[in-house]
């Protein structure tokens, strides 16, 4: 063969490597604004530069719309993997059962939900009872929490999110939020409107709370980066058992639990997730 020969065959051997395609693989992730807003882009993006040496195109498309859009969506099959800060109602147990999906709660990390207020609010602190007071509407005026007056505008998330309910259950003993809070789609929106807002109160997740213009309360003496705060709740990933076959999501999940994952998870003010979890040890292997 003559040298110009091999030069040619070479380089086209070189051209077809080099125009290899890469695979495009694609995780969808619906639900919680309190994982879909900042932790799982975090994750995301490491995940990505993880296996950028593999030859795969990972992309990830997340909706962060709310724990009982991420719900609804494993159970209708329109998502790889759901977000919840809640555990499911029995209706959305119901529901699974009836499509035959086998919800599995894979918990990822922690949070707690802290109480914010306005800097210039005199207040450092509230007990239990004043919180279920003011978030249902019993008191309406500063002046029977605080030295202050003025009435407040209590901020909550809405009835989508996860975070809703677990307020509900945790601070108000189940009751109704009162007639006159008004409704955010995320931790975010809510953050903005104390930092604006002298007389407001709300609650956001921990994550979202370490910023310019939110002051954080103590609740019943303690703050919630410390043990025994009363506002803290798992957060989970979800799937569903009997169609979880996507390699690249169940590597995902891996890595989110990984050493490496949970310290990103602590890196943005989450707590890691505890080694007693609310489903079994989670491992990709039993869903091949």
């Amino acid at each position: 063969m003559s040298i110009l020969r091999q030069i040619i065959k070479g380089t086209v051997l070189c051209t077809a490597l080099v125009a290899l395609p890469l695979t495009a693989e694609t995780v969808i992730i619906k639900g919680s604004d309190t994982l879909g807003a900042k932790l799982i882009p975090l994750l995301a993006e490491s995940f990505r530069a993880e296996k950028a040496s593999t030859l795969s195109n990972i992309s990830f498309e997340i909706a962060a719309e709310g724990s009982s859009t991420g719900i609804a969506s494993i159970i209708e099959g329109t998502t790889d993997i759901g977000m919840s800060s809640r555990e499911l109602a029995p209706l959305e147990l119901s529901q699974a059962r009836a499509k035959k999906v086998a919800i599995a709660q894979i918990q990822i990390a922690r949070d707690s939900l802290a109480v914010v207020v306005h800097p210039t609010n005199s207040i450092d602190g509230l007990s239990m009872q004043d919180i279920e007071n003011l978030f249902c509407g019993d008191i309406q005026n500063w002046a029977g929490v605080s030295l202050q007056t003025g009435n407040t505008s209590v901020y909550v998330r809405n009835s989508a999110s996860g975070t809703y309910r677990a307020f509900s259950d945790l601070a108000l003993s189940g009751r109704d939020y009162g007639q006159e809070v008004l409704s955010m789609a995320g931790n975010e929106q809510i953050a903005e409107e104390i930092a604006n807002n002298t007389h407001s109160i709300g609650y956001v997740g921990f994550a979202y709370a370490d910023r310019l213009g939110l002051k954080i309360l103590s609740i019943d003496g303690i703050m919630p980066q410390e043990p025994d705060y009363a506002l803290s709740r798992p957060l989970y990933f979800l799937i569903n058992q009997n169609n979880f076959k996507k390699p690249i999501a169940r590597e995902f999940v891996d890595f989110v639990l990984s050493p490496k994952g949970q310290a990103i998870v602590e890196s943005v003010y989450f707590l890691p997730a505890t080694a007693a979890r609310n489903t079994n040890s989670f491992n990709s292997e039993s869903w091949k």
